[in-house]
Protein backbone atom coordinates (compact mmCIF):
# COMPACT_ATOMS: atom_id res chain seq x y z
CA UNK A 1 0.00 0.00 0.00
CA UNK A 2 1.12 3.53 -0.63
CA UNK A 3 0.69 6.72 1.37
CA UNK A 4 1.56 10.36 0.64
CA UNK A 5 3.67 12.58 2.86
CA UNK A 6 1.78 15.78 3.67
CA UNK A 7 3.23 19.29 3.90
CA UNK A 8 3.68 18.98 7.66
CA UNK A 9 5.38 15.58 7.43
CA UNK A 10 2.25 13.61 8.27
CA UNK A 11 1.44 10.22 6.77
CA UNK A 12 -1.97 8.57 6.92
CA UNK A 13 -1.73 4.83 7.51
CA UNK A 14 -4.26 3.12 5.21
CA UNK A 15 -7.35 1.82 7.03
CA UNK A 16 -6.77 -1.86 6.17
CA UNK A 17 -3.35 -1.67 7.88
CA UNK A 18 -4.74 0.22 10.88
CA UNK A 19 -7.46 -2.41 11.26
CA UNK A 20 -5.17 -5.42 10.86
CA UNK A 21 -2.66 -4.01 13.36
CA UNK A 22 -5.28 -2.86 15.85
CA UNK A 23 -4.06 0.75 15.65
CA UNK A 24 -6.26 3.29 17.39
CA UNK A 25 -6.17 7.10 17.53
CA UNK A 26 -3.48 8.16 19.96
CA UNK A 27 -1.49 4.94 19.49
CA UNK A 28 2.23 5.54 19.87
CA UNK A 29 4.46 4.24 17.10
CA UNK A 30 8.22 3.85 17.04
CA UNK A 31 10.02 4.88 13.84
CA UNK A 32 13.53 3.67 13.03
CA UNK A 33 15.63 4.34 9.91
CA UNK A 34 17.38 1.19 8.70
CA UNK A 35 19.23 0.86 5.39
CA UNK A 36 17.31 3.75 3.80
CA UNK A 37 13.93 2.47 5.01
CA UNK A 38 11.64 3.71 7.73
CA UNK A 39 10.46 0.89 9.97
CA UNK A 40 7.27 1.67 11.92
CA UNK A 41 6.54 -0.45 14.99
CA UNK A 42 3.44 -0.37 17.15
CA UNK A 43 4.25 0.29 20.80
CA UNK A 44 2.12 -0.37 23.85
CA UNK A 45 1.98 1.22 27.26
CA UNK A 46 4.10 -0.74 29.74
CA UNK A 47 1.07 -1.33 31.94
CA UNK A 48 -1.23 -2.72 29.22
CA UNK A 49 -0.48 -6.40 28.53
CA UNK A 50 -3.43 -6.77 26.12
CA UNK A 51 -2.39 -3.89 23.86
CA UNK A 52 1.16 -5.24 23.76
CA UNK A 53 -0.02 -8.38 21.89
CA UNK A 54 -3.07 -7.08 19.97
CA UNK A 55 -2.70 -8.07 16.32
CA UNK A 56 0.16 -10.50 16.99
CA UNK A 57 -1.69 -13.63 15.80
CA UNK A 58 -2.79 -13.85 12.19
CA UNK A 59 -5.40 -16.50 11.50
CA UNK A 60 -5.17 -18.42 8.23
CA UNK A 61 -7.76 -17.49 5.62
CA UNK A 62 -11.17 -18.88 6.53
CA UNK A 63 -10.27 -19.71 10.15
CA UNK A 64 -12.03 -18.36 13.22
CA UNK A 65 -10.68 -18.31 16.77
CA UNK A 66 -12.39 -21.61 17.65
CA UNK A 67 -10.60 -23.41 14.84
CA UNK A 68 -7.29 -21.83 15.89
CA UNK A 69 -7.79 -23.01 19.49
CA UNK A 70 -8.65 -26.51 18.27
CA UNK A 71 -5.39 -26.64 16.32
CA UNK A 72 -3.34 -25.30 19.23
CA UNK A 73 -4.98 -27.42 21.93
CA UNK A 74 -5.65 -30.48 19.81
CA UNK A 75 -9.28 -30.69 20.90
CA UNK A 76 -12.52 -28.81 20.18
CA UNK A 77 -13.73 -26.04 22.45
CA UNK A 78 -17.03 -26.62 24.23
CA UNK A 79 -19.21 -23.77 22.96
CA UNK A 80 -22.39 -25.15 24.55
CA UNK A 81 -23.46 -22.62 27.23
CA UNK A 82 -25.52 -25.23 29.09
Amino acid sequence: MKATLGERGQVVIPKPLRDSMGLRPGQQLELVETDGRIIVTKTAPDDDPIESVRGAIRLPEGWDTNRWFEEVRGRPINTDPG
